[in-house]
């Protein structure tokens, strides 16, 4: 009996380290309009609290908690 739990327990803690696989994302944000890059554009995970900031080369890494997130970009600065 005590080698079943000890197993039991041992399957649940594979299973969840195998659901709990984050993606890391890399890029640079590009403006579409004059394919600039964008530094200090903010990518968000929706629906969390996970975000980056681009650098001055418009270029980030973000770590998504899992691979089927959808990260959103905003500017912040006046509009033409």
């Amino acid at each position: 009996m005590k080698k079943l739990i000890i197993l039991i327990l041992l399957l649940s803690a594979i299973s969840t380290i195998t659901m709990a696989q984050s993606v890391i994302v890399s890029g640079t944000v590009i403006d579409k309009e004059n394919d600039e890059v964008l530094s200090g554009a903010a990518l968000l995970v929706k629906d969390t609290q996970v975000g980056v900031i681009t650098d001055a080369e418009g270029q980030f890494e973000i770590d998504l908690p899992d691979k089927n997130q959808t990260v959103l970009t905003k500017i912040a600065g006046p509009r033409y």
